[in-house]
């Protein structure tokens, strides 16, 4: 089994490199999944089931280590699947406020600016539906006009105000759907997969589990899989698994740090120290109400409207984000007793630029082993996060309290109207924060001739490797401050073009 290009994880941006590569009819392009193929599973296609998805076979609900600071029993769920967490997510489709990725160029990743990735964002879509949710649900639209009453303007989110100027702002999202149906980067490139052109092979069910490397060359000469075969490379290989696999990739093929590829009994290829590094994500804590009335059914998904806001003087664009639910939002909260009403809603506020730093390991040198993780979330010296977490428990009740939302409000469940202080705040998120699930980083974009903890340079080639690219959220230099999907499928995008330009 031999392929010009090999792309390893056909996750959101895996399903796009493959399919746009495959257009080309002169070369043969192979994906390959862990997971099964989404076609068929109404499950995976309703997006009004993606609750229901999760700890299910197409997740990996990865664990973390004990943290210092935030909940240890967070649960990571990633998906296993064609089309990865664009397969399980809540569809929340963002363009990245213009600062986000113009520092990204200031940090080494040359055309990755604003404008310049603009026209692959266009690109996705041509292929992927926005659709605004509608007005539609009274509850959603207490919580904006309670925003509006204490001077926090409605936008419309992805408008070239919102992403040109991004300021202090809620709206209600978009999302990437088309009526209740998800579109996926699967479903948006690859289905009905039985149309598509002879020369894309999808190889699901499928673990690829070290890359074979000509340590002369420096060039992936093929990739190993749980099924034993060698599939080879003949052009490029690319990896496509996540910001937890990608790395954990990697580090079994013996590229990464050598200190820790010797505590794993790892021959050392290729020494470098970003590989697991540099891991980001949204931390996330809820507050949560009882309501006083049954709740409205959503328009779509149950969370369907956003906040932006600025709460730090030195912050100079918004540093927090709501997202509203029409839910009891209290997976974590039950762990520590507070009570659960079936009528209630949420607020759940987290760091959109967190500052603290995690990384990505390895257990063993065991495939089947899940990636050690420790996302030490909440640990910045410079407090920021901390900051930023008590300032946005403090925003939500300051919206509950305005007039639209405030009749819907029987009584606050969690933390309690007796959580008052500063200090008693922080102690309440320090124990409950969890995660908006938005790992990145840990491959990081930069100029890797003078930074030692880049793993790609612009072009997403990995350093060291003449033939070995990234294409998912692990590239990210810097958090960007809206959800991540749609950015990760322009990655797609953008790397399949930048291959047809080589």
């Amino acid at each position: 089994m031999s392929y010009d290009y090999v792309i390893c994880g056909g996750g959101t941006a895996g399903c796009i490199v493959a399919r746009r590569l495959a257009e080309n009819p002169n070369v043969t392009v192979c994906l390959i999944e862990a997971g099964p193929s989404d076609e068929g599973n109404d499950d995976v296609a309703n997006i009004r089931k993606w609750a229901s998805l999760l700890g299910t076979e197409l997740d990996y609900k990865y664990s973390i280590e004990k943290q210092l600071y935030g909940s240890s029993d967070i649960i990571h769920n990633r998906a296993k699947v064609l089309g990865g967490c664009s397969s399980i997510n809540v569809a929340i489709a963002f363009i990245p406020p213009a600062n986000d990725l113009d520092q990204w160029e200031q940090l080494g990743a040359q055309g990755w600016n604003s404008k310049a990735t603009r026209k692959y964002y266009n690109k996705v879509f041509e292929k992927v539906n926005l659709q605004t949710v509608p007005p539609l649900n009274p509850l959603n639209q207490a919580f904006i006009d309670s925003c509006t009453a204490v001077n926090i303007p409605q936008i419309e989110m992805n408008s070239d105000a919102f992403v040109n100027e991004f300021s202090d702002c809620c709206g209600y999202f978009q999302l990437n759907v088309s009526g209740l149906n998800r579109c996926s980067s699967s479903r948006s490139y690859l289905h009905p997969i039985s149309s598509l052109p002879s020369n894309l092979t999808i190889l699901t069910n499928t673990t690829t589990t070290k890359l074979i490397i000509d340590q002369e060359s420096m060039i992936v000469t093929g990739v190993l899989t749980n099924t034993n075969e060698n599939i080879k490379v003949m052009k490029e290989c690319i990896l496509s698994s996540g910001a937890f696999d990608t790395p954990k990739l990697l580090l079994l093929s013996g590229i990464g740090p050598v200190h820790h590829l010797q505590q794993m009994n790892i021959p050392c290829i290729l020494n470098l120290e970003g590989v697991g590094s540099n891991l980001m994500d949204h931390p996330e804590c809820v507050i949560i109400w009882e309501s006083n009335y049954p709740l409205p059914d959503p328009v779509i998904q149950r969370w369907e409207t956003a906040l932006f806001f600025k709460t730090q003087t030195y912050s100079t664009k918004p540093d927090l984000m709501f997202h509203f639910g029409i839910e009891a939002y209290d997976i974590e909260n039950n762990l520590f007793g507070y009570p659960s009403e079936k009528h209630a809603f949420s607020i759940a506020f987290n760091v959109n630029k967190a500052k603290s730093r995690g990384h990505v390991q390895l257990r063993s040198n065991n495939y089947l082993d899940p990636p050690q993780i420790d996302c030490r979330y909440l640990t910045d010296e410079q407090n920021h996060d901390k900051a930023v977490m008590i300032a946005g428990l403090k925003l939500a009740r300051k919206i509950i309290e305005q007039t639209p939302l405030q009749k819907w409000t029987k009584c606050e469940l969690s933390p309690g109207v007796q959580i008052q202080t500063d200090e008693e705040i922080w102690d309440y998120c320090r124990k409950a924060t969890t995660t908006l699930f938005h790992p990145a980083g840990t491959c990081k974009m930069g100029n890797v001739d003078n930074d030692n903890m880049a793993v790609v340079n612009s072009q997403l080639k990995v350093k060291g490797i003449k033939n070995l690219r990234i294409a998912d959220t692990s590239i990210f230099p810097t958090m960007i401050s809206v959800n991540p999907c749609i950015t990760c499928m322009m990655i797609g995008e953008k790397c399949a073009d930048m291959i047809k330009q080589d």
